[in-house]
């Protein structure tokens, strides 16, 4: 692409002032437009950023010249959304977890392929700092082999604030574990190297009078032999978002975005102090990157449906009381 990289955003939710903040902040990125079906949200992030705004992302998509779409919908929605971006022959940047399914996940892809498009999974954990650090100290070999890794995620998941899409399968395609367990099963993927391989799980509906669930266990092997657990929790819990390494020579616990902690000689944890980054700005970065390139993003439509084809085999797991291999 020669020249400002146009950009335009489909759902006007948090998430997607997140993208823009970031992206208003490259200078080689011009924000064209913005849609959502609530005039009021289009609106107040348009007036912002310097932006149209429109009710229909359709009428946006037929009326404005775009090279990057950011897609922000609620999960039903994705592969609809991604058609028509795809058809009208925008590369897109589509919000995690990918869509419902893997028959979706494979329509997505295939439309972007049939129509030429970089398409790119917004799984914004591959650019965190602590992230970037830790795969670092794992390719180096410095702490020996990778052996575990525990995933811990305790919040209020059932707020009076979360959208009611989110409550049932048939828009969110899961609960806790589609929508926060997909970060967590993509920190594992991405830290380790390597692909869930099988799943052991339970997976449990304690909340009154919502669909989906809001709790899981979640045991996982992966291709390289790297075991991992993820423990999800979405009730009135002492909020925890924790994941630890073990190597066969030390430890890592991460915290935080920007932070994490190396088990040092005398069997204690010693935080590493990180620069700084911007994950979203680093991510549509990305995306530019591999349409100048030609190449493909760092987080591809098949890594994406690797994601769900993991969630849907630890709902497989709990239903059926048994370990599902992938």
């Amino acid at each position: 692409m020669n020249g400002l990289v146009k950009v335009g955003v489909i759902g006007a939710g948090p998430i997607a002032e997140a993208h823009l903040a970031s992206a208003s902040q490259i200078k080689d990125i011009q924000l064209v437009s913005i849609a959502d079906i609530v005039e009021e949200k289009a609106k107040v992030l348009a007036s912002k950023y310097c932006m149209k705004a429109y009710t229909d992302y359709k009428q946006m998509l037929g009326k404005e010249s775009l090279d990057i779409v950011i897609i922000n919908l609620p999960h039903f929605l994705h592969k609809q959304a991604v058609i028509d971006c795809a058809e009208k022959g925008c590369h897109i940047l589509l919000e995690k977890p990918m869509a419902l399914n893997e028959r979706e996940c494979d329509e997505i892809i295939g439309v972007c392929e049939k129509q030429n498009v970089k398409l790119m999974l917004g799984h914004i954990q591959h650019f965190f700092s602590a992230n970037i650090k830790i795969k670092e100290i794992v390719e180096s070999g410095k702490l020996g082999k990778l052996l575990m890794i525990t995933n811990v995620r305790y919040g209020d998941y059932f707020t009076s604030t979360r959208p009611d899409w989110f409550l049932h399968y048939n828009t969110a395609g899961g609960g806790i574990l589609m929508n926060l367990g997909a970060h967590s099963i993509d920190v594992v993927q991405f830290l380790s190297g390597s692909r869930v391989k099988s799943v052991r799980a339970v997976v449990g509906k304690f909340a009154k009078g919502v669909e989906v669930e809001g709790n899981a266990q979640v045991f996982l092997t992966l291709d390289s032999g790297v075991t991992a657990s993820i423990t999800l929790a979405g009730y009135k819990t002492v909020p925890q978002n924790v994941t630890e390494l073990v190597f066969t020579g030390g430890m890592i616990k991460v915290t935080s975005a920007d932070t994490i902690f190396l088990m040092d000689k005398e069997g204690r944890y010693k935080e590493v102090i990180l620069e700084k980054s911007d994950p979203f700005g680093l991510q549509i970065s990305e995306l530019i990157r591999s349409i100048n390139e030609n190449s493909d993003p760092s987080i591809t439509g098949e890594y994406g449906r690797s994601i769900i084809r993991a969630i849907k085999a630890v709902y497989a797991s709990s239903d059926n009381a048994v370990e599902v291999t992938l």
